[in-house]
């Protein structure tokens, strides 16, 4: 998952939880609540998705893990239908999968 600023690649994550509304994320560098973002996520080969948007962080937490990671949420700033509609099939498919 790659989290932008301007254009340009800010961080590198790993998602924690997805929802329609927002997302919960590990990150290596860490943002403060307010700071807003564009969200990318591809997923591999056995969920073939992608899905975009802009995230605002409504928390955050420093270095949850013993790694130094910290842990933040975000919701969508602005979510386009057709990206609310990759994110309602990207769920879906991973649901089906449990």
């Amino acid at each position: 998952m790659q989290l932008l600023v301007d254009g340009y690649v800010a961080a590198h994550g790993e998602l924690a939880d997805l929802s329609l509304g927002g997302a919960s994320l590990w990150m290596g560098e860490g943002f403060r609540s307010g700071d807003t973002f564009e969200f990318r996520l591809e997923t591999d080969a056995a969920l073939p998705f992608s899905f975009r948007t802009t995230a605002k962080v409504v928390w955050s937490r420093a270095a949850m893990s013993a790694d130094g990671r910290t842990r933040c949420g975000v919701c969508w700033d602005h979510i386009a239908s057709v990206e609310q509609d990759r994110l309602e099939r990207l769920i879906a498919a991973a649901c089906a999968g449990h």
